[in-house]
């Protein structure tokens, strides 16, 4: 009697992550508004800092304890869900002193772990802008050596991350990046600050994709090409997050008429050259907005100033590349930089976020 083996295949349904970062400085967001089931994790900025070996507690203008209550809180709102991670920023001498050895690397180790413990975490992210030349050889060592600590501690459910710049240059200067790849749990891939104020012709900060008129070098600087290239270094498609900002840089035009991409700039714009979502999106209402189907994103010109910030339609487009290619998620920057009242008429509050949440299968 022949028996037959019936398979049903179902397709595998992928996960992804959103990270939100949080600038408790920004009084603009309050902690109170932030919103619920949308970010799968938090990452807290301006809470704590790097000094002396040690974590330490911000203090003023304002007490870093109750930044991190208040994050405290927003997970027990968030029916215990969401993870709380604060992001550890410093001076670089502060950051050189920590890695330098074995002992100061321990000592620091340990500050982190007690720290964890006693303010009940989910995790940490480590922004030092940049670990670079000799450093990135030690920064990845710490990384290591911490987890194997954290391990002991907390198990595997403890996330390490990190806050990645984008550019080739950064990227192979400042990082081993496989080696990270290995050790974190998470990659915070900053792709944004492509083109900045410090460019004398108009740009993107974060497009998606390059555009036909550039070459060479310049068609590395979008999304599609670095988040590519980690993984080209041995990073893991799944710990890559894909960065949105809620920010964009303003540019004022040579001349008014010629206000394309690329067009001639004589400095920074408005806002000594930058300019935030919620001011972008008003300022649109008036002068209109111009959508690059090529990169992905908007822009926007009015007289001799021109702008290009992050925005709704350019965030959905950003969480659709992330579906496509099987990256772990997105991430922002950030919360305090999305519409917290629903200013710009998007017919909800934080409209930025809530659209990436959707898109990626969360909401």
């Amino acid at each position: 009697m022949m028996r037959w083996l019936l398979i049903v295949l179902f397709p595998v349904v992928q996960s992804y992550l959103f990270g939100c970062y949080y600038d408790y400085s920004q009084p603009l967001v309050l902690p109170e508004q932030l919103p619920i089931g949308v970010c799968t994790h938090v990452l807290l900025i301006g809470a704590i800092n790097v000094k002396n070996l040690n974590v330490n507690i911000i203090q003023r203008p304002y007490n870093g304890l109750n930044a991190l209550q208040s994050m405290r809180d927003y997970r027990t709102r968030d029916s215990n869900k969401l993870k709380i991670i604060p992001s550890l920023v410093g001076d670089d001498d502060e950051w050189k002193t920590a890695m330098k050895d074995s002992e100061s690397r321990s000592k620091f180790i340990t500050s982190l772990i007690d720290f964890a413990k006693s303010q009940d975490l989910d995790g940490l992210d480590f922004d030092w802008e940049y670990p670079c030349g000799a450093y990135k050889s030690l920064f990845s060592q710490f990384i290591e050596e911490l987890r194997l600590g954290v391990r002991k501690i907390f198990g595997n459910e403890f996330l390490l991350t990190t806050a990645v710049g984008a550019g080739k240059n950064t990227i192979d200067d400042c990082y081993e990046i496989g080696r990270l790849g290995e050790s974190l749990d998470l990659i915070h891939l900053m792709t944004y600050d492509y083109h900045s104020i410090y460019d004398k012709q108009t740009g993107y900060s974060s497009p998606l994709y390059p555009k036909s008129i550039e070459t060479d070098e310049a068609r590395q600087y979008n999304t599609e090409w670095s988040a590519a290239y980690l993984v080209e270094q041995g990073v893991p498609r799944n710990k890559i997050l894909i960065g949105l900002e809620g920010l964009g840089h303003t540019f004022q035009l040579n001349d008014s008429n010629i206000h394309d991409f690329a067009a001639p700039v004589v400095g920074t714009g408005y806002g000594g050259g930058w300019m935030t979502f919620i001011e972008y999106c008003l300022l649109v209402k008036t002068a209109g907005s111009n959508w690059d189907d090529e990169a992905k994103v908007n822009y926007t010109y009015y007289n001799d100033q021109w702008t290009n910030v992050g925005d709704v339609r350019a965030a959905a487009e950003k969480a659709l590349f992330v579906k496509a290619n099987s990256y772990g998620g997105a991430f922002t920057f950030g919360l305090h930089l999305d519409d917290p009242t629903d200013l710009c008429h998007h017919g909800e509050t934080f409209p930025i976020h809530k659209t990436v949440a959707r898109q990626l299968d969360l909401l």
